[in-house]
């Protein structure tokens, strides 16, 4: 499904990590995501900072848009006077893990190795949205907050078919209320390492199931 690099894994002080998506706090998300499920030390993951980019609304406008995208994380690369490793683009799928699912998924990862041949990629298609990722690691949420508790039983449930898991998310989260800007803090606290020897939450691994999440981490494993 990804696209692998040359010359095997680039160095991290001279190298990058583009990430590209439809908004700021779904990127932010990404860049503590994306360390975490790589081995260390790894790239520098740095933003393609521009908004409201909707690749599975796109159509006919998919293979021009990625070709700039492409030569957006080129010259980012070349500012930080480095190798492109990779890039990982976010689009949230706005539905659930079926069928339609999985065919916007084969084509927009079949246009993204097209544009993307000379370095690793991967598509972050979160159904039905980031927060349904973020529910993966149920414990990330009263460490935000302490009054931030979900319900146990998602953690026994496909997130992946949460037709609305923002809304979902919001109906538990009241007090404060949940608020996409919210989002980046609990990855990142997803991705603390614990003060007692252990691994962090993503590491250990998700409580629930989002077939969404796993085929986008065996994409970032498959990356040499």
């Amino acid at each position: 499904m990804s696209s692998r690099g040359r010359g095997g894994r680039a160095k991290s002080s001279k190298s990058i990590i583009a990430v590209a998506g439809e908004g700021r706090f779904d990127r932010e998300v990404l860049e503590h995501l994306i360390p975490e499920l790589l081995p260390k030390p790894g790239p520098k993951v740095v933003q393609i900072k521009q908004d409201n980019m909707r690749l599975d609304k796109a159509k006919s406008r998919l293979a021009p848009t990625l070709d700039e995208l492409r030569r957006i994380a080129q010259a980012l690369a070349e500012r930080h006077d480095a190798q492109l490793f990779g890039i990982v683009i976010h689009v949230d799928m706005d539905g659930v893990t079926n069928s339609a699912y999985e065919k916007t998924r084969d084509s927009l990862s079949g246009e993204l190795q097209r544009a993307f041949t000379k370095c690793n990629s991967a598509l972050a298609l979160a159904a039905s949205e980031m927060e349904a990722w973020l529910m993966l690691f149920p414990d990330a949420f009263p460490m935000t907050n302490p009054k931030w508790k979900l319900n146990p039983k998602d953690a026994s449930r496909d997130l992946g078919m949460i037709a609305d898991a923002k809304k979902h998310l919001e109906k538990q989260l009241r007090t404060p209320p949940y608020l996409e800007k919210h989002a980046p803090a609990i990855m990142a606290q997803a991705v603390k390492p614990p003060k007692a020897a252990g691994s962090s939450l993503v590491r250990r691994g998700p409580s629930a199931r989002n077939s969404s999440y796993t085929t986008f981490v065996e994409e970032l494993e498959s990356w040499s």
